[in-house]
């Protein structure tokens, strides 16, 4: 039988769930689950919703766990000083509007501009057409306004639009793609103006990050493996429109750097199964960012497409080696974390929609299994919230045990 706790925590996750519809795909679950009890409390992030409180988290964590209940005195006294562990951990996540942060930060992309879908048509043509992620063609505002507006860019990790060369790779992209959805001139001029600061502003084939960034150790100017490879894949398009050698030329002059090992000021880095393409070339403490190395895979491979040559393909193949190696290391239970040297960095919720495309890309490349094993394993916790549910609890739990009786 169902108890009257239980009964209270399904109402209001129903009645949540029939407000939100396909905005709860996945942690919502884990703040309705919180949010149906009282004593002190923090308002909902929904007006029509019930309230969470310091206490509730707690039990909910310890009965997701598994776990007895505490009882007696000392039990409640152990219990109220956990809630103040977790409200401290969840303030950690998002500040004072931790409840707002924790959705924004783990929920589902809930605007079309941050959806991505996976291009899986036409991938061993020469001819080169969607880029290989791309944003849904709801109109052209909407396909480039998160890659090509500063104000957008601000928010990224990396200062601002100007001085970030990523950036304007995905904005140029982003305006290649709505131009073939679109058949729009403007977008295409758009794609190949920037295309061209792409030809005119590389040095030997890199395009530096000219400040330092402490927190990964890289003094200016450094390259990254990811602003390489869609450096080329912007090249690349604009090649097949003009037949300009010189784009073809450049991408091959930047595609040695991703080639060229770090130890010597390159990219790859040669791991016990197959070659590793690093986002940030850090030679004592390799990052071994995921979705940096994915990038990367998809320019190599865009290059191989165009120009047919063994060596590229040989890259992609020992790229891809390492992938499937590697890729337990990124795997919490039903989520991924950014990069293999902080186990506790899960990434966002829209990152890791955007992960699972970059998979289902390289899986209908390649075919191997493995890599829709783990799009859909990742795949799940945007879908079932309960899962998620079971995650949070278990790794705050796993990193912020409980004292010893």
């Amino acid at each position: 039988m169902v108890s009257t706790e239980d009964q209270y925590v399904i109402c209001c996750y129903l009645k949540l769930r029939g407000l939100q519809g396909g905005f709860s795909k996945l942690s919502l679950a884990f703040l309705i689950a919180l949010t149906c009890y009282g004593e002190q409390t923090y308002a909902s992030p929904i007006e029509t919703a019930q309230y969470i409180t310091d206490k509730q988290i707690v039990e909910i964590a310890i009965r997701t766990l598994g776990s007895n209940k505490p009882r007696g005195r000392t039990g409640q006294d152990q219990l109220e000083k956990r809630a103040v562990e977790v409200r401290t951990w969840l303030e950690s996540v998002g500040g004072g509007n931790w409840y707002r942060n924790y959705l924004k930060r783990f929920g589902s992309p809930i605007s079309v501009e941050e959806l991505k879908t996976a291009t899986l048509l036409d991938l061993f043509e020469s001819r080169l057409g969607y880029y290989y992620i791309r944003r849904l063609p709801a109109s052209i505002k909407q396909m480039t306004v998160l890659s090509c507006e500063v104000s957008s860019n601000d928010r990224q990790v990396f200062l601002n639009f100007e001085n970030n060369p990523t950036a304007k790779a995905q904005c140029a992209l982003a305006y290649f793609d709505a131009a073939r959805a679109f058949n729009d001139s403007a977008a295409l001029n758009a794609f190949r103006s920037r295309a061209e600061y792409f030809l005119l502003n590389h040095v030997d084939g890199r395009w530096n990050w000219n400040f330092d960034l402490p927190s990964r150790s890289l003094k200016a100017p450094w390259i990254s493996a990811l602003t390489q490879s869609q450096g080329i894949s912007v090249l690349l398009r604009e090649y097949q429109l003009s037949t300009d050698p010189r784009y073809l030329d450049a991408a091959r002059k930047a595609l040695e750097w991703l080639k060229r090992p770090t130890k010597k000021d390159g990219l790859s880095v040669k791991m016990e199964k197959g070659v590793f393409y690093e986002e940030y070339p850090n030679i004592e403490n390799p990052s071994h960012v995921l979705n940096g190395h994915i990038w990367a895979l998809f320019g190599i491979w865009d290059f191989y497409r165009v120009t047919g040559e063994q060596f590229a393909k040989s890259m992609f193949d020992e790229g891809v080696l390492a992938l499937r190696s590697e890729l337990p290391k990124y795997d919490v239970d039903c989520w991924s974390v950014y990069s293999q040297d902080n186990r506790v960095d899960f990434v966002t919720g829209a990152y890791q929609q955007f992960i699972i495309e970059q998979l289902r890309v390289i899986h209908a490349i390649t075919s191997d299994p493995i890599f829709n094993v783990y799009a859909e394993k990742w795949g799940k916790c945007l879908v079932e919230d309960e899962l998620f549910i079971r995650l949070s609890a278990r790794e705050f739990m796993k990193s912020n045990p409980s004292p010893k009786k």
